[in-house]
């Protein structure tokens, strides 16, 4: 579950362009210039990879990027312009404006993370487990 967790929290420091839509599950990325004392760089590994310490467990990870079509319907909307000319203006119910809707496809991407692993001593069939993390990510410049 850490091991998910660790590589879920690096995916999403990455800036929103670095990653297009579709299964990373065999890459070493790295962004930022390492030379730079103000830019830590970051890497993302992918893929197979045995832990070091024990060497009985092989864990295999990928990272699933997609854009979904999103938007919010009907969503209310506290006017605050209108609360100048009634302080109580908040009890009313029509200190709710509601917008139709806003369209965020495109501003959005889900990022899933999966890590399978084995135990080396139980190679039979059916002893594989795994753990899946998802989040969102939003690109809050547009």
């Amino acid at each position: 579950m850490q091991l998910c967790q660790e590589k879920l929290g690096t995916a999403v420091q990455f800036p929103f362009s670095h990653f297009a839509p579709g299964t990373y599950n065999s890459t070493q990325t790295t962004t930022g210039d390492p030379n730079d004392p103000n830019n830590k760089p970051l890497s993302l590994v992918l893929g197979a990879e045995t832990d070091e310490f024990l060497r009985k467990v092989n864990f295999s990870s990928t990272l699933v990027v997609e854009m979904p079509a999103m938007s919010f319907n009907n969503v209310p909307v506290f006017d605050f312009s209108r609360l100048g000319e009634n302080p109580n203006f908040g009890n009313d119910p029509n200190a709710f404006v509601t917008h139709t809707s806003r369209d965020i496809t495109g501003m959005v991407k889900r990022y899933t993370v999966t890590v399978t692993w084995e135990e080396k001593e139980k190679n039979a069939t059916g002893n594989s487990r795994f753990y899946t993390l998802s989040t969102l990510k939003v690109d809050v410049r547009r």
